[in-house]
């Protein structure tokens, strides 16, 4: 779609509920931005919400197709598949509220569309921009254990969500970015209270690092409740979601003291109060779409943050069926969460068949091209084109891409440029981080 003459950004918001309407007014305030629209089924609402600010009401999202440049979607999550697929293929960049969609499966075809149309695909992990959230990200090292508590009163416009969708999620999209490895085991637990689905939920989440991480979420507490707190070797990290605080403990020095009568324990300790920059979370989370956007129209070219915003997707998606099929208890396979095989593809049919299997048995599949494979990009999630002569710097793509496993398969096995594939494999391997290992030979699949 090209952009106005004036560079400013035409936006709408898809859906007039209580979070569509804090979209609308977010977007109100952006500077460059020009509403165009709110949209939702029921037009007498739509209509309602949209008269303060001076712009038309639309009865449905198709309805926007050639008068805008972005969106936002906040409609029932059953509805965000088709709603954002079909803004996507209508040329919009999009922001769909959490969580994406139903399924994992609809939200990897959503970015698949988004790659094929070359739109930016966003996911409301609203969390993510919370400034007391990003300086977090500066300060933590090695966690031995997270702690998050997000509770509060039940509210009845979200009976259809489990609580694990409506509030554990930013949770659980917190703890897995904050931990450098992946889950290897889950325990769950969940009771219904106020609706026909779970209200009340606690986690429990092992890493492979060792990294504990126990969230529990509530929508039958009478407080509300968003605090976060961190252990690491050197401090005890507490932050607090509502007011964007961050409060740092450190010990300073300890003392015990022997006596006929008892024996005395002093510690001295102090508190270290960061500085956050506090601004409206999703005024920022908004502001990252419209400059991802325009960045877009610019260069015409997109980056998707999918494999972060898949795996959060899935392991929520787990833990929600655990508590609901009482399954309270599991060691984590790599098949339940998303797991990225790098897969080197050289000439013939044999990569893509690879790329399918492997697609098959779980895997996002990365494909780096060095020869013609027909039928690859077919298959594959991604496909980046190589070169044979520069392995290094493949290497140093996969690190970006974070896989388990690399993968080389294809005809170049004949070629002396692969003499050097033990090397290569050992930097896959490292870049796996000892994870799956990192097979050579075709005969794998």
């Amino acid at each position: 779609m090209t952009p106005p003459t004036d560079a400013r950004i035409r936006g709408a918001v898809v859906g007039a509920g209580h979070m569509g309407q804090y979209h609308i007014l977010a977007l109100a305030e952006l500077w460059g931005v020009d509403l165009v629209g709110v949209v939702d089924t029921d037009l007498a609402k739509a209509q309602r919400v949209a008269a303060p600010y001076g712009v038309p009401a639309f009865a449905s999202h198709r309805e926007l197709a050639g008068l805008i440049d972005f969106a936002t979607v906040a409609v029932p999550t059953d509805r965000h598949f088709e709603t954002a697929r079909d803004l996507l293929e209508a040329g919009a960049h999009v922001l769909v509220e959490k969580p994406m969609t139903a399924t994992l499966e609809e939200a990897k075809e959503l970015f698949r569309v988004a790659r094929q149309v070359n739109r930016v695909l966003h996911v409301g992990h609203v969390e993510r921009f919370n400034g007391a959230v990003q300086e977090l990200r500066k300060i933590v090292e090695r966690p031995i254990l997270i702690e998050s508590r997000r509770l509060g009163p039940f509210m009845p416009r979200v009976q259809q969500d489990s609580v694990v969708m409506d509030l554990m999620i930013h949770d659980i999209d917190i703890a897995l970015g904050l931990v450098d490895s992946e889950p290897r085991k889950i325990t769950a637990v969940g009771a219904s209270v106020h609706s026909r689905v779970t209200d009340v939920a606690n986690v429990q989440i092992v890493f492979e690092s060792g990294t504990i991480a126990t969230i529990t979420a509530s929508r039958a507490t009478e407080e509300k409740i968003r605090t976060l707190a961190i252990t690491q070797p050197d401090a005890y990290i507490v932050l607090d979601y509502s007011h964007q605080d961050i409060q740092i403990h450190r010990r300073a020095a300890q003392e015990y003291t022997l006596n006929r009568e008892s024996i005395r324990y002093r510690q001295a300790s102090f508190v270290e109060h960061l500085l956050v920059h506090k601004d409206n979370p999703l005024k920022l989370e908004l502001r990252h779409l419209i400059g991802a956007a325009r960045a877009a129209q610019a260069t015409g070219q997109v980056e998707l943050p999918e494999a972060e915003d898949l795996r959060s997707l899935a392991v929520s998606l787990e833990i929600e069926r655990m508590i609901r099929e009482g399954r309270g208890n599991r060691l984590v396979g790599r098949s339940s969460v998303e797991r990225s095989l790098a897969l080197m593809a050289g000439a013939g049919v044999l990569p893509g068949r690879a790329a399918a299997e492997a697609r098959r048995q779980g895997w996002r599949v990365v494909a780096f091209a060095f020869e013609e494979a027909p039928g690859l990009a077919a298959e594959a999630d991604v496909v980046v084109p190589a070169a044979i002569s520069d392995i290094q710097a493949v290497v140093m793509r996969l690190y970006g891409e974070r896989p388990q496993a690399a993968l080389f398969v294809g005809k170049f096995w004949k070629q002396r440029a692969f003499e050097e594939a033990e090397r290569a494999d050992q930097a896959a391997r490292r870049l796996a981080g000892g994870g799956f290992p990192t097979p050579r030979s075709p005969r794998w699949w």
